[in-house]
């Protein structure tokens, strides 16, 4: 199929139905660099041809060319200002490199020019948050909660934003009602969690902290919450525990370094001082994170000297 499209585009580069069936043919043989190859000598011979330009955008995005992606999915919407696919797109790809402005300012322009995009408001919102205009992601979020009031991922938003403003009942409220419609969501496990950590419900937070690490045990980023609220609870051989179970699942040195310091506050401080500065020789970039972890780490005399030492070193 990809040889047959490939002929007529050679002789036909501007052909419509040719371009957008090529890359459904791309996909199922993933021959990217083939693809790029191609495009590039259509736009070569038709410099406007906004679908070989958005075509070109995506099979760089495959191999892992996120700015030339980003450029060339650019160039199909600025060649064609109604190829609303084509500002979405692009708008995820800057999404998946955390250019959270550029991707707010495209999501914005095209439900401007188009109107609202069911699938796309919510990263639109996502973008704000990220940008930390939670004001403005919250009037977004309430103003399409009005048109769609069952969007579990608009009422996660309002909760996030309302649990950041401490206003924790507020965001039980649509944090419930986001987990009824789609109970399947880490995240908003972890939100609930948190909330009632806030509100020294610690009973139901721990629960909901398991059940965020139940939900996708491959993360490690659920394990370490769950395991930080263990440590700022003092429950350190529980902890431990925990750790065990995780490293069936995941991997990370986060998780190594939250060892160190349950085993260092269960008691044997010998051997959690050992493994942490083995980890500190070969990663030291969650230093800070472990300091914070708990008042006697980030007071203990014995690490601040050992970890003063290698950053001299």
């Amino acid at each position: 199929m990809f040889l047959t499209l490939k002929e007529t585009l050679e002789k036909e580069p501007d052909n419509v139905e040719a371009l957008e069936k090529i890359w459904i043919s791309v996909e199922v043989c993933r021959n990217y660099e083939e693809s790029i190859a191609l495009h590039l000598r259509l736009i070569d011979k038709k410099p406007y041809n906004s679908l070989a330009w958005y075509n070109l955008g995506h099979a760089y995005n495959f191999i892992g060319e996120y700015d030339k992606a980003i450029d060339a999915l650019e160039y199909s919407f600025l060649i064609d200002p109604d190829f609303e696919t084509g500002y979405l797109d692009c708008a995820e790809v800057c999404m998946q490199q955390q250019e959270y402005a550029k991707a707010y300012d495209l999501y914005h322009e095209a439900m401007l020019r188009f109107g609202p995009d069911e699938e796309a408001i919510p990263f639109m919102i996502d973008s704000l948050m990220r940008l930390n205009r939670k004001k403005e992601a919250l009037r977004l979020t309430l103003q399409f909660l009005e048109q769609d009031p069952y969007n579990d991922e608009l009422l996660f938003f309002a909760a996030e934003v309302y649990r950041e403003k401490r206003r924790y009942n507020v965001a039980l409220h649509y944090y419930d009602k986001a987990i009824s419609y789609n109970r399947m969501m880490e995240t908003y496990h972890l939100g609930i969690a948190q909330t009632y950590e806030a509100l020294e419900a610690f009973n139901n937070a721990e629960s909901f902290y398991r059940e965020a690490a139940y939900m996708a045990p491959e993360e490690n980023k659920y394990w370490v919450a769950y395991i930080q609220f263990l440590i700022r609870r003092n429950k350190y051989a529980e902890a431990i525990a925990v750790l065990d179970e995780a490293d069936n699942y995941a991997v990370g040195i986060e998780l190594d370094y939250l060892r160190a310091a349950c085993i260092y506050l269960n008691g044997a401080k010998k051997e959690g001082f050992s493994l942490l500065e083995d980890l500190v020789k070969e990663d030291p970039k969650c230093v800070n994170s472990f300091l914070q972890l708990h008042p006697s780490i980030e007071s203990d005399m014995q690490i601040n000297a050992m970890l003063k030492y290698y950053k001299e070193y």
